[in-house]
């Protein structure tokens, strides 16, 4: 069984302008994700760390303060 890697439940008062950020800041790919946040602006919240458990992962602030939490690590789904 394959699981979504991504849930988004989002509110925005510019939805275009947030658009053009997610996409410029966040966009895809795991490992230049967190330069490109940089580069766009995104205020980092959690600096980029190898953690424990096999994840790499950092959380940073969009300009509507929503905060995002990135990482490469995915858990195996349940068995039954």
């Amino acid at each position: 069984m394959s699981l979504p890697s991504v849930y988004p439940v989002l509110r925005y008062k510019d939805v275009t302008a947030a658009i053009e950020f997610l996409t410029t800041a966040f966009g895809l790919g795991e490992y230049q994700l967190h330069d490109r946040a940089v580069a766009a602006g995104a205020e980092i919240t959690m600096p980029l760390v190898d953690q424990h458990y096999g994840s790499r992962e950092f959380a940073a602030k969009d300009p509507e303060e929503n905060q995002w939490f990135f990482g490469t690590y995915r858990p195996a789904p349940a068995s039954d």
